[in-house]
């Protein structure tokens, strides 16, 4: 098995995210969704991936390396201020894109982000167009 299989998760092998990319998450919510900012964010995940092989679309290695990645982009927004879960969603939804909804980690880096965006004023506009309905739900109070 790879080192991304699986049985392997969370059991020692090398990290998908590195470790000084962690460090960016805040600065790159903040400028991303607060100030509009594009910002590259494959270093977050490019490197676990290519070093993976890269696994194929739809494997067992790549189902595995995604549920690395997003563990390891929750554990480091945890460990970080607010900011870093905007920061944490948004190199998830680069490597993902709407995909991401299908997983757990994703729609909780989504349920810890939003309603956090939405306390300090964060504009709709910088919001992804798969989010808008929670986006909105959650500026009406309904969510």
């Amino acid at each position: 098995m790879g080192i991304f299989s699986r049985k392997g998760k969370g059991t020692g092998g090398s990290r998908v995210v590195p470790a000084d990319e962690v460090a960016r998450l805040s600065a790159i919510g903040r400028a991303v969704f607060l100030e509009g900012q594009h910002i590259d964010v494959s270093g977050f995940y490019l490197p676990g991936f290519l070093a993976a092989g890269p696994p194929t679309s739809g494997s067992p290695e790549y189902a595995a390396f995604v549920d690395r990645l997003l563990d390891e982009l929750v554990a480091g927004a945890n460990s970080s201020g607010d900011w870093a879960f905007p920061g944490a969603l948004h190199v998830a939804k680069d490597f993902l894109g709407a995909d991401g909804m299908s997983h757990p980690q994703f729609v909780e880096l989504v349920d810890r982000s939003l309603p956090f965006m939405a306390s300090v004023g964060v504009s709709g506009s910088f919001i992804p167009m798969f989010l808008q309905e929670r986006w909105s739900a959650i500026q009406a109070g309904r969510a």
